[in-house]
């Protein structure tokens, strides 16, 4: 099946928010190199202990992080999901 790219972006901001938690650390997608620490988890993204907020897209997992990410985007397309973020 064919998704668009908003379906796609939407499935995966969804996957992110279903999986981070608070004291989880994330990358940060224009710079991976620095990692933020999840204070709290918004609906269209997160506050950082500084008070910093991302928008889920902004963000970056790694490794096995990644990988449990992409299952779960997968899954939610499959499902075909309505919610939106």
């Amino acid at each position: 099946m064919q998704y668009t790219n908003a379906q796609i972006q939407n499935a995966l901001d969804m996957a992110m928010k279903a999986i981070l938690k608070e004291g989880d650390h994330v990358a940060i997608a224009f710079n991976p190199v620095n990692s933020v620490v999840v204070k709290r988890v918004n609906k269209t993204g997160i506050t950082t202990e500084s008070g910093t907020k991302y928008r889920f897209r902004e963000l970056y997992l790694s490794g096995a992080r990644n990988q449990e990410w992409r299952d779960k985007a997968k899954e939610i397309l499959e499902k075909g999901t309505k919610n939106e973020i």
